[in-house]
């Protein structure tokens, strides 16, 4: 099963969206990198490192196989210049861009 999933963090009503095959490890790994300081996007990192591990969410939404890529650049498209998006790419195919 695919998944795209929303990151949230509730007092700066700040979003990360993404796609998975793995579920809750997908959301476990993104914690680890958080928490170790060593996440590859620096905005959700940066909002971590500022208001701690409180007020997260890990929103998970079953996808058709093949089709998780597809969804998750559309809901981009629309999104990504939202000053509240996290994400750093707005092509889901390519590396994230750190933005430093």
């Amino acid at each position: 099963m695919s998944h795209l999933y929303f990151i949230h963090h509730a007092q700066t009503e700040s979003f990360y969206i993404g796609s998975t095959t793995q579920g809750m490890i997908r959301w476990a790994s993104h914690l680890s990198a958080l928490r170790n300081n060593r996440h590859e996007n620096t905005r959700l990192q940066r909002t971590y490192n500022k208001y701690g591990a409180q007020g997260w969410a890990f929103e998970l939404f079953d996808i058709q196989n093949g089709l998780e890529r597809v969804v998750e650049q559309r809901i981009i498209n629309r999104v990504f210049q939202h000053l509240d998006c996290m994400n750093l790419n707005k092509s889901v195919v390519n590396p994230p861009l750190n933005n430093t």
